[in-house]
């Protein structure tokens, strides 16, 4: 590496919307890196592109030459070489953006300035390039001519429909796409590190025009992402088959700016709008290095949140001020819907009711067209107010306790699990609330959160054939010889498998639970017996809350999915309503009164 007086000294940038900028040498193979840094407002730096590329190592054992005559060096990263390599034309310069090379890493106040412009940065960007990786092999091009394909599959079935909302036609069991063996060159490219990190999702989403570079193979961003919602909207046997994977983040950016293509693969409610910390929600699972950055790096998507990026305070601390920023200013309470916990954070000393978003331990059981549970009884809600020593003040209704928890997550399989589950649940008896006959209907819709995969007519047949499976373990009381015929019925062409595989996810790190008035649900895995089933208005769905010696205040465990008595019809099968909706609030039947209360 070369000596200090051959090293590049950054100077400070005038102003806070000062940026630099990279002009990249041409340069061909093993050619040395040379380029030029120069600053310039954000305002009127010249037409550049913008590079999207994982870190990886910290390590700066590589080098590019910066300055045609004062040839200073700037240690690199293996990955950013390879990134500029990649991108180098041969035979004229090009003008770039890099965050490595153009922020100075070793000034922190600098970063949180720079930080703060990033997603301007991206969004005035000519083009975003995303160089994922280098030498793909045979995939790159695999990859490419089946993205060909789709897009032309998707554009005329968009054309047939007119763009109609949740029109597009579902392909036939028989069509070759379906079992195309270049899926699996797809989940080769969707298994990159790039689709796992954080910072990407605004650096790709908020991209004029973004291009993949994968070696020397170049497709468009925007044909994977059609591709991709072709694949979650109507052809999820695709995805289940070949463990496709793209965070949830990625494609609630294609669907917020192509929302016209988007309608057509599902239903216009399911695309509302996203609230800030449903964006750290989603977030949850990709990696970032700095732990503030599980919210930094996602400011840019939302134009409304005026944070500034503070790297001199703990991420603690910074999920603490976010958590109480936000609900001093909106006064939404779903913010409590992402909080998950660890036997050790609930015995920390820090706020349960304060989301930490860099773990995940499972999948949330909330869903976000589910509208905040309100109370009827009263004309003005309480609103959340933070009271002595960072505890939240809410109103809630305490509605039952738990005596029975079973963990769902075991190494020997979620179908091993649920077996012994349900045999044991047999016989207990069945809460007084729900009909004789309709445990394994409950039970079912529970583990799936009643939620579903793919049409609704083919779900029901993967759920008949896990309800007839359950009965061949232990026939339930109350079940006919009529009623499981009709049960054989509809199973046909059902598998158990496949409603395994879609709700193994949901399962990790949760637990089956009952409680005292023998209601059904999923809960947390730290949920213990004793613990309380709370309705929290202005959430979506209720919650575990453990006592502590404060009489009023309460420890926060997380959400809880329970199935409320309540249910209704569709296409001729019965589905329990999430305790909490709308036509589902029990506790009014139960003469059960709201009360305030502290979250510590």
């Amino acid at each position: 590496m070369a000596s200090s007086q051959h090293t590049y000294s950054y100077e400070p940038l005038p102003q806070k919307n000062t940026i630099r900028y990279l002009i990249l040498q041409p340069g061909a193979g093993d050619d040395p890196l040379v380029c030029s840094l120069r600053a310039e407002s954000i305002e009127k730096v010249p037409p550049f592109e913008a590079i999207s590329y994982v870190w990886g190592s910290k390590e700066r054992n590589h080098e590019i030459i910066c300055g045609r005559f004062s040839r200073k060096r700037v240690a690199i990263t293996a990955n950013l070489r390879d990134a500029l390599k990649g991108v180098r034309w041969p035979n004229k310069a090009r003008v770039l953006w890099a965050d490595s090379i153009c922020i100075d890493q070793e000034n922190r106040k600098e970063q949180g300035h720079q930080v703060a412009l990033m997603g301007q940065i991206y969004q005035k960007a000519a083009r975003v390039l995303i160089f994922v990786g280098v030498n793909p092999g045979q995939h790159g091009a695999a990859v490419k001519s089946l993205l060909a394909d789709t897009r032309k599959m998707i554009q005329e079935g968009l054309e047939s429909i007119h763009f109609a909302e949740d029109a597009f036609p579902y392909p036939a069991e028989d069509d070759p796409l379906l079992s195309d063996r270049r899926w699996v060159s797809m989940k080769a490219l969707l298994d990159l590190p790039w689709f796992d990190r954080g910072w990407v999702v605004q650096e790709a989403g908020l991209a004029a025009e973004a291009t993949v570079i994968w070696g020397e193979t170049e497709f468009d961003w925007l044909d994977l992402l059609r591709a991709y919602s072709w694949v979650v909207w109507r052809a999820n046997e695709v995805r289940t088959a070949n463990h496709l994977w793209l965070n949830d983040l990625h494609m609630s950016l294609y669907e917020w700016r192509h929302y016209k293509e988007a309608v057509a693969f599902q239903p216009p409610n399911f695309l509302s709008d996203v609230s800030f910390h449903e964006v750290l929600e989603s977030a949850r699972d990709l990696v970032l290095t700095d732990e503030r950055d599980h919210v930094y790096a996602f400011i840019a998507l939302q134009s409304d949140m005026a944070i500034e990026p503070n790297y001199e305070a703990s991420y603690l601390q910074v999920y603490l001020d976010f958590a109480g920023n936000y609900l001093l200013n909106t006064h939404d309470l779903t913010l409590l819907d992402s909080i998950q916990h660890t036997e050790d954070t609930i015995a920390s000393e820090y706020p349960t009711w304060v989301p930490r978003w860099n773990t995940l331990y499972h999948v949330g059981c909330w869903h976000q067209s589910n509208p905040p549970i309100t109370n009827p009884s009263v004309l003005l809600p309480l609103l959340p107010t933070l009271a002595a020593g960072n505890a939240l003040k809410v109103q809630a209704v305490l509605f039952d306790s738990i005596n029975f928890q079973f963990p769902l997550s075991n190494d020997s399989g979620p179908l091993d699990r649920i077996s012994t589950l349900w045999r044991h649940l047999s016989e207990l008896p069945m809460g007084s609330s729900f009909p004789l006959g309709s445990r394994g209907l409950l039970f079912t819709q529970t583990l799936c959160d009643r939620q579903y995969w793919g049409t609704w007519k083919r779900w029901v047949a993967h759920q008949a054939a896990f309800m007839l499976y359950l009965q061949q373990l232990r026939r339930e009381d109350g079940l006919d010889v009529a009623e499981l015929a009709r049960l054989e019925q509809r199973a046909i062409g059902g598998s158990v498998n496949y409603f395994i595989g879609c709700i193994r996810e949901r399962l990790r790190n949760r637990g089956f639970v009952m409680t005292n008035r023998g209601y059904y649900g999923l809960a947390p895995s730290t949920i213990r017996e004793g613990d309380i089933c709370a309705i929290i208005f202005g959430t979506r769905v209720p919650f575990a809350l453990r006592t502590t010696q404060k009489q009023g205040r309460y420890k926060v465990l997380g959400n809880v999915s329970i199935a409320s008595k309540e249910n209704y019809w569709n296409e001729g099968e019965k589905v329990f309503i999430g305790l909490g909706r709308k036509n589902a609030q029990d506790w009014l039947e139960l003469g059960l009164q709201e009360e305030d209360i502290l979250l510590v």
